[in-house]
């Protein structure tokens, strides 16, 4: 991303018909409507990347430090019986987590450019090949309670993010709802805040970012407890007038943190709270705010904030009964309920 390396991807890929995965940091590298891209390969992304992995006899990792997210949290046969080619700026991200077979120590458009040209001299012509394809800002989901559905909720602010628009996660279960549910074009930027959950990192550095891109429009995804950890420093952006759009998932509680507690002792503790009127808060600090309660009462705020220049926030109310995609395993979400069970066991 930070090597402007979108144009020579794409030529890799449509030269020589190869399937594109991204981690989620990579999202919009290539859009990610076009026919070779088969999605986010993490612990809460498609089965379509998944499967393209499985299948796989050999990756071509580019700028990817394979942490956590990434590899299903440092699974160690994740590349067994395959080859893996690690494309690096940094020498020291060789090894830290997996043994690649072949290296290369380079900034990444170079790189592939390298690589484009090196195997033109090599590959004939390339038959077009299909990919399972996916469309998932358009894809129903299905809820019973007549709030805001997070999977929805994402789906909209994909659809209406501006081009060059950059959106940021939280560290939450909505970055697995923006990541699994945005499909990004080329130009448009996605940020997770780390590979540890550090809850707020994006609430308030999402400042910083709009005062180095001042042209492009800035989102936040963000929790209700996120948003609470560090929502103070709207009065920065006020001050500065710093017009970033921050939308809130709020439902009363730590809901990844929830969901953790149940699997692991089968109760939770600690995880629900009860908010204030965020919408109010910001008009008392001279921003302007939204409180919507279905995904129709949102998107008018949401142009709204677009038009306004100025920083805006947006609490929506999202049902409590959904739950983010995710596996344990790249084999898919099956397999890894069994292989999670099958430890449990084991244990």
């Amino acid at each position: 991303m930070r090597s402007g390396a979108g144009p020579e991807i794409k030529r890799l890929i449509e030269r020589f018909q190869i399937p594109l995965l991204t981690t989620l940091d990579g999202k919009g590298i290539v859009s990610e409507g076009h026919p070779l891209a088969v999605g986010v390969f993490a612990d809460s992304g498609h089965s379509s990347a998944w499967k393209a992995f499985r299948e796989a006899d050999v990756v071509l990792c580019i700028g990817n430090s394979l942490n956590q997210h990434a590899t299903f949290n440092y699974r160690e046969d994740l590349f067994e019986n395959k080859v893996l080619i690690h494309v690096n700026i940094s020498e020291s991200e060789f090894r830290k987590a997996y043994r690649p077979d072949h290296t290369l120590v380079s900034d990444a458009r170079p790189a592939v450019a390298a690589l484009v040209d090196a195997l033109e001299q090599k590959v004939g012509e390339v038959p077009a090949v299909e990919v399972d394809g996916r469309n998932y800002e358009a894809r129903h989901i299905t809820h019973l309670t007549g709030k805001i559905h997070p999977g929805e909720l994402a789906q909209s602010i994909g659809r209406m993010l501006p081009p060059q628009g950059i959106l940021l996660a939280d560290a939450g279960a909505h970055l697995a709802w923006l990541g699994y549910y945005v499909e990004l074009e080329e130009r448009q930027n996605f940020r997770k805040a780390g590979s540890f959950g550090p809850m707020a990192g994006h609430v308030n550095g999402a400042i910083g970012v709009k005062v180095a891109h001042p042209e492009r429009t800035l989102v936040v995804g963000c929790g209700d407890g996120c948003y609470s950890l560090s929502g103070f420093e709207l009065m920065t952006a006020v001050e500065n007038e710093i017009p970033v759009i921050w939308v809130i998932f709020n439902d009363g509680q730590f809901k990844l943190i929830k969901l953790f507690q149940i699997v692991t002792y089968g109760e939770s503790g600690l995880v629900e709270f009860q908010n204030p009127d965020f919408a109010s808060y910001a008009r008392a600090c001279g921003a302007d705010g939204y409180q919507v309660e279905t995904l129709e009462e949102y998107e008018d705020p949401f142009r709204a904030a677009l038009a306004s220049g100025r920083p805006t926030i947006i609490d929506a109310k999202i049902t409590r009964w959904a739950v983010p995609h995710y596996s344990p395993s790249p084999d898919g979400v099956i397999d890894g309920l069994v292989e999670t069970i099958e430890a449990r066991f084991r244990d």
